[in-house]
């Protein structure tokens, strides 16, 4: 065990009994190393295991509870930091028990020769300390506070109380990025993010059913392409991956929600030592590419289910993972943003293309406005589907 070097601070939960029988206890450095120290805050924290799970406040409640009948067993109290018999500081204690610059402010006070030490907090006239007094109604500590015992009342919208995680997150991100960087991230933005990074998470952790990964939608249960909505700008990703070569084909074709093509564009990768490498440096590129036309709300699909299944469980392609990571820090640079898996019919405009780098005729890599001529017909089908 190690005591902490930080400064003290005392907190008083709002939803916390106030019990004015008992006073406050402390944990210093002093106890470390005590006997019987390290079993009192065992048992405290385990409790009974015949009872059902208990929350932190319940577990820090029982250690406190444990750590003050030990003080009592081994008459570890304030007079410990005094010489004996007396009332008088004694600086050496004081020095190997607290940092010097509280040793320094100890050393100036004066114990009461009669009457009972009194903690107290120096900005309120009561001396009390709340989670009201020592917090302003916007801190972070009350709004977490906040969340967390919202979460456990059973009236509250628990689909997005199970989010908090990534709202904190995502305000941290959205303050570094005004701080250092100079960009403001809408409100609306943080929270669409946040829910969608928590919604993938929350995916992960279901067991795999084998169960239809097709979009639920009317028109891709019948495998048609969808426009997008009007704010928006949906973009297909094309991989064509070819086991006997070094080269794979990539391609992505954005479209207004009109249906008519904005770009696309195709290269060949180089060096992709599985499909599914080969495929998630594919949508690298797509998203990159979105990136810097200046697009902001974007509706990705893509037909990879090797790519699907490393978004939705990262942890499970630790080889890959730094291509992971900076697709997911890209598309967090969008103000919004889906990917979808569709399938390979929905998708066939960008894996035409990407195909063709790998099997056709067409081995130069360009990105040119609007979509290829050679595959106008099939384009206009898809507008004329939806």
């Amino acid at each position: 065990m190690w005591p902490s070097d930080h400064r003290p601070i005392v907190l008083s939960f709002s939803l916390e009994h106030e019990d004015r029988g008992h006073g406050r206890f402390y944990f210093d450095k002093r106890m470390v190393g005590k006997a019987g120290i390290e079993e009192a805050i065992a048992r405290g924290w385990e409790g009974d295991p015949s009872q059902a799970l208990s929350s932190v406040m319940d577990r820090l409640s029982r250690c406190r509870s444990e750590l003050s009948r030990w003080k009592k067993r081994v008459h570890f109290n304030l007079h410990d930091l005094w010489f004996p018999n007396s009332r008088v500081w004694n600086a050496q204690k004081l020095f190997d028990t607290l940092t010097e610059e509280d040793a320094l402010q100890i050393l100036k006070i004066k114990p009461l020769q009669n009457g009972h030490d009194l903690d107290v907090w120096g900005f309120t006239k009561t001396g009390s300390y709340t989670t009201q007094t020592g917090f302003s109604q916007s801190s972070v500590f009350l709004n977490l506070h906040y969340m967390v015992a919202g979460y456990k009342q059973q009236r509250s919208d628990r689909d997005n109380l199970k989010a908090f995680p990534w709202i904190l997150w995502n305000l941290w991100k959205g303050r570094n990025a005004l701080v250092f960087e100079n960009i403001r991230v809408t409100p609306n933005s943080t929270v669409v993010k946040a829910l969608e990074e928590a919604e993938i998470w929350y995916q992960a952790q279901q067991p795999d059913q084998n169960t239809s990964m097709e979009k639920k939608s009317t028109n891709a249960s019948l495998g048609i392409w969808e426009k997008p909505p009007p704010d928006m700008v949906k973009c297909n990703v094309g991989m064509a991956w070819v086991d006997t070569g070094t080269m794979s084909g990539a391609s992505w074709i954005a479209r207004d929600y009109q249906g008519q093509p904005l770009h696309h564009s195709r290269q060949a990768l180089i060096g992709s030592s599985t499909k599914r490498e080969s495929d998630l440096r594919s949508l690298l590129w797509a998203v990159q590419a979105m990136g810097d036309l200046r697009h902001k709300n974007i509706l990705f699909e893509a037909s990879s289910v090797e790519t699907r299944q490393a978004l939705l469980n990262p942890t499970s392609f630790p080889d890959l993972s730094p291509l992971i990571l900076k697709i997911l820090e890209l598309l967090n640079g969008f103000e919004k943003w889906t990917i979808s898996y569709v399938s390979r019919h929905i998708n066939r405009a960008a894996a035409t293309i990407a195909e063709s780098v790998t099997f056709g005729p067409y081995l130069q890599s360009y990105v040119a406005s609007g979509g290829p001529r050679w595959l106008h017909k099939m384009l206009q089908e898809d507008m004329r589907n939806t």
